[in-house]
């Protein structure tokens, strides 16, 4: 985030994009997230596609129209957007993408009204995020960390606003890796239903992902393996609270009042 030199996030962009060329299975997990985004599009709406905080930007490999954007400025992206402050106009967006970032919000209230400002009516939200099965817990609060620290946040309250304007959030670096799941599936926060209605709420196996070790853990499948692996993802996901690693989100912007 914002408080962190540009040279720590260039390097960790270098690493991911070393792991990314050298990690099959990694890329098919990721090319299989951006198609599932894709398929969820809502096809009645024409408009610009944007993906807040694209990291590597590896999304247009399978949504070519998409707008690439991150906190700071990188050769491989479109542009500069602050989640809090975008530089669209007003409903001009069809399509907003989240792979990861929704837990980096520290006031997922405000972003939302911001996006909410810049989606077409009918313009939609789309959020991948860690979850919070027995599983996801264990992976994301006790695995994850040992190569990419970032706290659950379980005890922390849910800070939905800023006391600032909307356009004059200040933001610095966050990390609550259970935000998505405290709103959306325990329903902790239910504000964002003033602005849209939810088109889809699932919660996915993803040991294809998580057995990939990610773009920091060692790969513990053979690239031949990534099939079987999401074969039995399609199983485990018939038992979402024990074995869901993986909360996807469709919200869609109400029509004008």
């Amino acid at each position: 985030m914002k408080n962190q030199p540009i040279e720590q996030h260039n390097s960790l962009f270098e690493q991911c994009e070393l792991t990314w060329n050298n990690k099959l299975v990694l890329r098919n997990v990721y090319n299989d997230f951006y198609t599932l985004i894709k398929e969820n599009f809502n096809k009645s709406q024409s408009g610009k596609v944007v993906e807040i905080g694209s990291g590597i930007g590896k999304i247009k490999g399978i949504i070519p129209e998409c707008i690439t954007t991150d906190i700071f400025a990188n050769s491989w992206l479109d542009q500069v957007e602050d989640a809090y402050n975008l530089s669209f106009a007003e409903g001009t967006v069809s399509h907003l993408v989240m792979l990861d970032v929704f837990h980096h919000l520290e006031f997922p209230g405000s972003a939302l009204a911001e996006f909410n400002r810049v989606l077409k009516p009918g313009g939609r939200v789309i959020i991948l995020e860690p979850d919070m099965s027995l599983l996801g817990r264990i992976v994301y609060g006790v695995v994850h960390k040992l190569f990419h620290k970032e706290s659950l946040g379980f005890k922390d309250p849910i800070r939905w606003m800023s006391d600032a304007d909307i356009g004059k959030v200040t933001q610095s670096y966050f990390a609550a890796q259970a935000a998505a799941y405290r709103i959306f599936i325990k329903k902790e926060n239910n504000s964002w239903e003033d602005d849209f209605f939810c088109v889809k709420i699932k919660r996915y196996s993803n040991l294809a992902y998580i057995l990939s070790g990610g773009f920091f853990g060692p790969k513990l499948y053979p690239d031949y393996c990534y099939i079987i692996v999401a074969a039995i993802d399609l199983i485990l996901g018939k038992l979402p609270s024990i074995f869901s690693a993986r909360l996807f989100i469709v919200l869609e912007k109400k029509a004008s009042k």
